[in-house]
């Protein structure tokens, strides 16, 4: 089986938590963050899901989305409300779980449009995990793909 998981908000969440400020005082704040903090909350959460099938060691497609999005470019305000920067760590835990997993960001598409264009290519049943910032639990369809 496969997991297809919105990583997203997995790497944001983990990578926010790691983070830490310093008060240097005179209106300076430095953010800082411990990577191997980070990707350690990363790879728990992930071990996380892959329990939910005991029945089946799932392999995980990571999906990230693309920092460019096509949406932007029909209608500029599309997630303007959403100004803060990454957190700390976030681009080099993604490039890390490269070296362990089949990490997949498609150029113009955010995470959870990106898996329907894999979904050609598996060719057993895979289960897509994706998990909003307006949900408390993470969301599982399950999904039978044909040849």
């Amino acid at each position: 089986m496969k997991l297809l998981v919105d990583a997203d908000y997995v790497v944001y969440k983990c990578c926010a938590a790691a983070e830490t400020e310093i008060d240097w005082g005179d209106d300076v704040i430095l953010v800082t963050s411990k990577f191997s903090d980070a990707y350690a909350a990363v790879k728990r959460e992930l071990l996380k899901i892959i329990n939910n099938f005991l029945w089946d060691v799932p392999e995980l497609i990571l999906f990230f989305s693309d920092s460019v999005n096509f949406r932007k470019s029909i209608q500029p305000a599309y997630k303007g409300h959403r100004n803060r920067k990454k957190p700390c760590g976030y681009k080099r835990v993604i490039n890390r779980l490269k070296t362990e997993y089949e990490v997949v960001i498609m150029p113009t598409l955010e995470a959870d449009d990106a898996w329907v264009f894999m979904l050609h290519k598996i060719k057993v049943g895979a289960v897509f995990v994706h998990r909003t910032k307006t949900c408390a639990r993470s969301q599982v369809a399950s999904l039978t793909c044909q040849k």
